[in-house]
C-alpha cells in the first residue's frame, strides 16, 4: 500500500524474505533426510501392541495383506474422514457374517462416523461414546461389538493409552477388529509397527493437491510393508487422476460399501480369511 511508510514496507518485506528463506532451509533439510533414509523415521517405528510368537504370526497373517481372525483391519482416509467410517462399517458387517466368528468396530478419531453408518441412533451415541467416562459401551448388534464415538461432540482422544488398551483387549476377545481412523494419519502411525495390522489408505483421486499430499504420506509409511495398501476414491469428477506408481486394491466409483464388497472376498477354501481380488 503506497500510503504506508517506506520503512514499514521495507521491514515487512524483509521479514517475509526471512520467513521464505527459513521455509526453504527446512524443505532442503527434509529432502536431505529423506535421501539419507531418515525421513519421518520417528513415526515409522510405531508401537507394538503385544508380542506375537512365530506360530501366531503364521496363523494370523497368512498373506501379508489378507484379513483373518486375529488381524486388525484399519481404515484411514486423509481429507475425507467420513469415507473411512463408511468402509469400516461395511467391513465389520462383512466379517460378522462369517460363521462362528465375532467382530468389533472402534472409532479411533473424533471424526469417526462408522457407528452412525452402523445405524446407531443419536440417543445411543450420546450415552455410549467410549471416550467419555461413565458411558455405556460396547453396544452389541448381533455378534458385532461397537465402541462408538460421537463426532458431534468434537472431543479429541486425550489419552492414547486408553485407545491402545481397548485394541489389545479386542484382539484377544474378537475374531476381527476394525478400526475407523477417519482422517487421523498421526494416530495410524502410532500402531504402524503392529504385526497383525492391515491398513487401508483411501486416497482422494479427484483433487490433485489432496491426492499429492495423501500419496506423499502413504509412500512414507508404506516403504516396503505389504500390509499397508491403497484404495482410491474417484467419485465426483469426469477428470480422474491416473497413477500407475501404486497398486490400488479398491477403487470407489459409486458406493464405498459396494466397492469394498467387490474388492475383499472370502477365500474359497477358507471362509475365515479375506483376500483382495
Amino acid at each position: 500500500d503506497s500510503r504506508l511508510p517506506k520503512d514499514l514496507v521495507h521491514s515487512c518485506e524483509s521479514r517475509q524474505n526471512n520467513l521464505f528463506d527459513k521455509f526453504m532451509k527446512v524443505k532442503r533439510n527434509i529432502y536431505e533426510s529423506r535421501n539419507n533414509n531418515n525421513y519421518f523415521s520417528s513415526h515409522s517405528e510405531g508401537i507394538i501392541l503385544e508380542e506375537i510368537s512365530e506360530k501366531d504370526e503364521i496363523i494370523g497373517l497368512g498373506q501379508a495383506n489378507s484379513i483373518s481372525p486375529g488381524v486388525i483391519f484399519a481404515i484411514v482416509s486423509p481429507w475425507r474422514p467420513n469415507l473411512a467410517g463408511r468402509i469400516a462399517a461395511q467391513a465389520v458387517r462383512l466379517f460378522s457374517e462369517t460363521k462362528g466368528e465375532t467382530a468389533a468396530y472402534i472409532g479411533a478419531s473424533k471424526d469417526s462416523t462408522g457407528a452412525i453408518w452402523l445405524d446407531m441412533s443419536d440417543e445411543e451415541l450420546m450415552i455410549s461414546d467410549w471416550r467419555v467416562p461413565g458411558s455405556r459401551y460396547p453396544i452389541e448388534q448381533g455378534n458385532i461389538k461397537i465402541f462408538p464415538v460421537d463426532p458431534s461432540k468434537n472431543l479429541a482422544i486425550k489419552n492414547d493409552d486408553d485407545f491402545l488398551q481397548i485394541i489389545k483387549q479386542l484382539v484377544k476377545e474378537q475374531s476381527y477388529t476394525v478400526i475407523d481412523f477417519a482422517g487421523d494419519i498421526m494416530l495410524v502411525e502410532k500402531i504402524i509397527k503392529e504385526k497383525r495390522l492391515v491398513v487401508l489408505v483411501i486416497l482422494p483421486g479427484v483433487d490433485p493437491v489432496e491426492y499429492k499430499t495423501s500419496l506423499y504420506w502413504f509412500n512414507n509409511i508404506k516403504m516396503d510393508k505389504e500390509n499397508i495398501i491403497a484404495g482410491i476414491d474417484i467419485r465426483g469428477s469426469a477428470e480422474k487422476i491416473t497413477d500407475n506408481s501404486i497398486d490400488v486394491k479398491i477403487v470407489i466409483k459409486n458406493s464405498p460399501a459396494d466397492a469394498l464388497l467387490n474388492a475383499l472376498k472370502a477365500k474359497v477354501n477358507d471362509s475365515r480369511t479375506f483376500i483382495w481380488v
